[in-house]
């Protein structure tokens, strides 16, 4: 699906390649989740549906008074907005380079992939062309993880308790004629943080 021709706003960017995006107003759900002790993690109902972390993929997750409210949503040639809903994201203290540069996975560049956000995002699209790459960045990036969270229908997610400082948020998205691909830097304050996701702040998309 082609995707519309950025329109900045005023926020800054280094992406070429990214759209306008205006946030929609802040939605608030809650709910319990219950996962098993040794799965906890704190967290809202927007950020359910997930499968529990494996043991070997857990950290220890530093508490504080830090709250994420994150919303992604992406524009299209027709101007028509449509949230990224039901996509997975981690929590980490590295970017996405980072952490796949440690694995035995070099980049097909001979394929004309130039990133491992690139690699990513053809990966989840075409797996028969690269058999079980897309699984391998996956738990690559969940063991690497400080915790994760998945928005809802609407693009919109929540995590707690965090503590204050910086990390990175990295997921993937089907949305395009590909995919796209955020590894996106942040900086948590104490209190509430609202991180807004479109094209813009996205590491690859197509």
């Amino acid at each position: 699906m082609p995707i519309a021709p950025p329109q900045y706003t005023g926020i800054s960017s280094n992406r070429s390649q990214s759209p306008a995006f205006q946030s929609l107003g802040s939605r608030n759900y809650t709910s319990n989740v219950s996962l098993p002790p040794s799965t906890q993690f704190r967290l809202t109902e927007r950020s359910s549906g997930l499968e529990p972390f494996a043991k070997s993929e857990i950290k220890k997750i530093p508490q504080g008074t830090s709250s994420l409210n994150l919303k992604v949503e992406v524009q299209f040639l027709d101007k028509k907005k449509k949230p990224a809903g039901f996509t997975e994201f981690f929590v980490v203290d590295k970017s996405i380079d980072s952490i796949l540069g440690s694995l035995n996975l070099p980049i097909p560049r001979s394929d004309g992939i130039d990133s491992y956000a690139e690699y990513w995002a053809r990966s989840i699209q075409r797996g028969y062309r690269f058999p079980g790459v897309a699984s391998r960045i996956r738990n690559a990036l969940a063991q690497s993880s400080l915790t994760r969270l998945k928005t809802n229908s609407i693009g919109e997610a929540n995590l707690e308790n965090l503590k204050s400082g910086k990390y990175f948020i990295i997921g993937a998205s089907t949305l395009g004629q590909v995919g796209i691909v955020w590894s996106k830097p942040i900086n948590l304050r104490e209190g509430d943080n609202l991180v807004a996701l479109d094209l813009r702040d996205a590491a690859w998309a197509e």
